[in-house]
C-alpha cells in the first residue's frame, strides 16, 4: 500500500473501514440480537446513509493527510480521525472475545484506585508521546496499514445490511386509525390503569407497614387501596418479569436472541415463547374495554398487536424508537447507547442515555394522559422506565446529572420523589375527568432495587384499588404478583 500517493480505492476502503469501525457494535447487535433494537426499516435507511457520509468525511480527511506536508500535521489529522472509531470498534470487541462483566469490573477497579494508577498511566501516556514524536512517519504507516488489515470488516456492513432491510417493527399503534371492534357484548362499567415503574423497591417506599410520608401520592394511593406487602414478582428481571405478568405465568428464564425470544425450560433448553390469547390485553379485549400499552424493553405492539387498539413501545438500546421520523443522529446516537458507561465512553453515553431517558418518560406520560381522555372505559397498561437508572430525575423535574448511572441511595431517592409527583398527576387527572371512583388501579414494579437488595429482587411493592374503593387494607400473606393481577382485575 502506498501511503504517499496513495489511490482512490484505497482511500474510500479506508474510509469505510473507519466507518465500519465506529458502528461496529450496533451492526454487531444488529447481527446478534435485532429484536433488543426494535428496529424498522426507517432505522436501517438512516444508518447506511450515516455509514456512507461517515466514509466519505474519512476518505476525504485521509486524502488531505496525502496532501499534508508537515509529518507531525499528518499525524495529528490521522490520530483525530481514527480515535473514536478505533474506541467504538475495541470496547465492543473486547466485551466479545472477554465478557461484558470483565470489563465492568476493570474499570470499577481503575476507578477506585485511579489515585495510585495514576502515575503508571502518566507514564505510559508520555512513553506514547515520546514514540508519536520521535516516529511520526512509522506512526502514521503503522495505523493506516491496521486499517488496510482489518478492512474486511466491512464485509459485516454490507452481510448485516443485506440481512436487516427487510426488519420492520411495529412500534405504533394509533387508537386513532385502527380501531378495532370489541368482542365483548356490552360496555364494561369501569376503568383499569396498571402502572408499572421500572424498579420500584418496596424497601423504598414502605416503613413498619406504612408509605413513607414523603412519598404523598403513593401514600394517599395506599390508603384507599389493598396494599399486598408480601408480593412476588414473576422474575427478577425486566424481561422475565413483564412477560410473566402480562401472560399470567412464571418463566424459568427468558432471552432475547437474534429475532425471537425464547423461554428456557428448568432443563435449560431453549423454546421459542407462544404468544396466545392467555394475556391480560386479549381479557381486557374480550371484556370490551379499549386496550392500551406504552412503554419501553418489550416489543409490545408487535407480539400484542391483535388485541390492542393503541400502542407505543420503545427499545432501551435504539435511540431511533424515540421518534418515527428519519433522523440522520439515531444511528450515531445508538452506537453511543450500546457503549458502556464507563470513562471514557461515559463522557458521551451518559448524556445520550439521559436524554433518552427524558424524552420516554414525556412521551409515555403524553400518552397515558391522552388515553385516560378517551371516552371509552379503557384497560391501559403503561410501563415508566422510572425509577431505574439512568437517574436523572428529581422532584422538580429533568436535571443534569453528572453521574446518572451511579447506583447510590442519594439518586434512587431523587428519582423516587419525580416519580411520587408522576403518579400523583395521573390521579389528578384521573379525578379531574370524574374518573378515579370509577376505576381500578395497580400499581407495582417488575422487580426490586436489585443492587440495594441482592437477596429480594422478587419482592415487589402491589397496591390495588378497585372500583369505588375508598377504603385501605394490608395483605400479608405471601402472594405471586401475575395472579393477583389476573384474579382482582378479571375475576379468575
Amino acid at each position: 500500500m502506498n501511503i504517499d500517493r496513495p489511490r482512490i480505492f484505497i482511500l474510500i476502503l479506508l474510509g469505510t473501514t473507519l466507518s465500519s469501525l465506529f458502528f461496529y457494535p450496533l451492526f454487531s447487535v444488529l447481527h446478534d440480537n435485532i429484536i433488543i433494537l426494535q428496529w424498522r426499516l426507517v432505522n436501517t435507511i438512516e444508518l447506511y446513509c450515516v455509514y456512507l457520509l461517515f466514509s466519505l468525511l474519512a476518505s476525504i480527511a485521509f486524502f488531505l493527510t496525502y496532501k499534508c506536508r508537515n509529518i507531525y500535521l499528518k499525524l495529528l489529522i490521522i490520530l483525530v480521525t481514527v480515535f473514536v472509531p478505533f474506541m467504538s470498534f475495541f470496547i465492543y470487541f473486547l466485551e466479545q472475545v472477554v465478557s461484558k462483566g470483565m470489563i465492568i469490573e476493570v474499570g470499577i477497579f481503575i476507578n477506585e484506585y485511579r489515585l495510585i494508577l495514576s502515575p503508571i498511566i502518566a507514564i505510559l501516556v508520555a512513553g506514547i508521546l515520546f514514540l508519536f514524536i520521535r516516529y511520526p512517519q512509522r506512526i502514521v504507516k503503522i495505523v493506516l496499514l491496521t486499517l488496510f488489515i482489518i478492512s474486511p470488516i466491512n464485509l459485516l456492513s454490507i452481510w448485516v445490511g443485506i440481512n436487516e432491510y427487510p426488519n420492520d417493527t411495529l412500534i405504533l399503534i394509533d387508537n386513532n386509525k385502527n380501531i378495532k371492534q370489541n368482542s365483548g357484548y356490552h360496555k364494561p362499567n369501569n376503568n383499569i390503569l396498571v402502572i408499572l415503574f421500572d424498579e420500584l423497591s418496596y424497601d423504598y417506599l414502605y416503613e413498619r407497614g406504612e408509605i413513607k410520608p414523603q412519598y404523598e401520592n403513593f401514600r394517599y394511593l395506599s390508603t384507599v387501596s389493598n396494599n399486598y406487602h408480601r408480593a412476588l414478582s414473576p422474575g427478577d428481571a425486566t424481561l422475565t418479569a413483564i412477560s410473566g405478568l402480562i401472560m399470567g405465568k412464571r418463566f424459568e428464564n427468558i432471552q432475547m436472541k437474534y429475532d425471537k425470544i425464547y423461554k428456557i425450560t428448568k432443563k435449560q433448553n431453549k423454546e421459542i415463547l407462544t404468544i396466545d390469547k392467555n394475556n391480560i390485553f386479549a381479557y381486557a379485549k374480550a371484556a370490551g374495554y379499549k386496550t392500551f400499552v406504552f412503554g419501553p424493553y418489550l416489543s409490545y405492539c408487535e407480539l400484542f398487536s391483535q388485541w390492542l387498539d393503541g400502542c407505543r413501545s420503545f427499545s432501551v438500546y435504539n435511540y431511533g424508537s424515540l421518534q418515527k421520523e428519519f433522523r440522520f443522529l439515531h444511528p450515531i446516537l445508538t452506537t453511543i447507547v450500546i457503549w458502556p458507561r464507563q470513562f471514557p465512553y461515559g463522557l458521551l453515553k451518559n448524556p445520550v442515555f439521559s436524554s433518552w431517558q427524558k424524552n420516554i418518560t414525556e412521551q409515555t406520560y403524553e400518552l397515558t394522559m391522552k388515553a385516560i381522555n378517551g371516552h371509552e372505559p379503557f384497560f391501559i397498561f403503561v410501563h415508566f422506565y422510572l425509577p431505574h437508572l439512568p437517574f436523572v430525575f428529581n422532584k422538580n423535574g429533568y436535571y443534569r446529572n453528572k453521574e446518572p448511572f451511579l447506583q447510590n441511595h442519594e439518586n434512587y431517592s431523587r428519582q423516587l420523589d419525580y416519580v411520587d409527583g408522576l403518579l400523583g398527576n395521573l390521579i389528578a387527572e384521573l379525578k379531574n375527568k370524574g374518573k378515579f371512583n370509577n376505576s381500578a388501579i395497580v400499581v407495582l414494579a417488575d422487580h426490586n432495587y436489585r443492587i440495594m437488595f441482592p437477596d429480594k429482587k422478587r419482592v415487589i411493592p402491589l397496591i390495588i384499588k378497585k372500583r369505588n374503593q375508598n377504603v385501605g387494607k394490608n395483605i400479608y400473606e405471601p402472594v405471586n404478583a401475575e395472579e393477583i393481577l389476573r384474579k382482582e382485575l378479571f375475576g379468575f
